[in-house]
């Protein structure tokens, strides 16, 4: 029995070990991969275009779930206060991970409007180049944030201080069931589908004005082989005698 309680243990602490050295190295990796993005982006106008704001976005979405990752999953909790207030304020905010779900969410749509905005580029460029503007971009660019956070509202609602510690509840399990299923699609499946749409179609539309330019491209060269063709047989065939000539 106390053989199966210290394997246990120990396997408990081991798997601590390794999640810590993972998540510290993502949350590194994160914030200084990031942080270098943010500043070259910012220092250098010529790279201050539409598509580059949203990669600024994505890097500050990045930058602030990697650092969240370390107060949240490696840093350890602090104690909860006495009072109902403040500790349910920790338990929705800070123990539930709100801000870094949140930051994960909004960093998820950010990479779905990029890919919107380059099928845009590439779909529509007449309409993009007209309608799309720096500051319409600025103004889009809120939107992931307002979609992670206010989805993940949920979560911080469903986590409730109680008894002097953290419990998540939900009204019935009919509640619950939906939550997962919603958060399923929200999270995962509809982002993907909306990518995956949108990547394809850039695909077709690139491949096929790849199409349109090789028959021109093929239709000329032929015309010169034919013409080169043509002028070497001329020289090759021998010349038509000259019967005035004199002999």
């Amino acid at each position: 029995m106390d053989t199966t309680i210290n394997s246990t243990i120990s396997g408990t602490n081991t798997l601590k070990i390794v999640s810590t050295i993972i998540y510290s190295f993502l949350g590194s990796v994160g914030i200084i991969g990031n942080a270098l993005v943010f500043i070259v982006m910012i220092a250098v106008k010529e790279l201050r275009t539409i598509t580059n704001l949203f990669i600024i976005n994505q890097s500050i979405l990045d930058m602030i779930a990697s650092f969240f990752l370390f107060a949240n999953y490696i840093a350890p909790h602090a104690p909860l206060p006495d009072k109902e207030w403040s500790g349910t304020f920790i338990c929705s905010i800070w123990n539930s991970g709100y801000i870094f779900w949140g930051t994960i969410i909004s960093s998820t749509y950010n990479l779905v409007l990029l890919s919107i905005e380059r099928y845009l580029a590439v779909i529509h460029p007449v309409v993009y180049r007209s309608k799309f503007s720096y500051r319409l971009a600025a103004a889009v660019a809120v939107s992931p944030w307002i979609i992670g956070f206010g989805y993940e509202g949920h979560w911080a609602a469903a986590n409730q201080y109680s008894r002097g510690q953290c419990t998540v509840l939900y009204a019935s399990s009919i509640i619950q069931k939906f939550t997962g299923c919603l958060t399923f699609i929200v999270e995962f499946l509809f982002p993907i589908a909306v990518m995956a749409f949108v990547y394809i179609n850039i695909g077709k539309s690139l491949r096929s004005r790849i199409a349109d330019i090789n028959p021109s491209t093929t239709m000329t060269t032929a015309t010169a082989e034919s013409i080169d063709n043509t002028g070497s047989n001329t020289e090759d065939q021998p010349a038509a005698p000259n019967y005035r000539e004199k002999s």
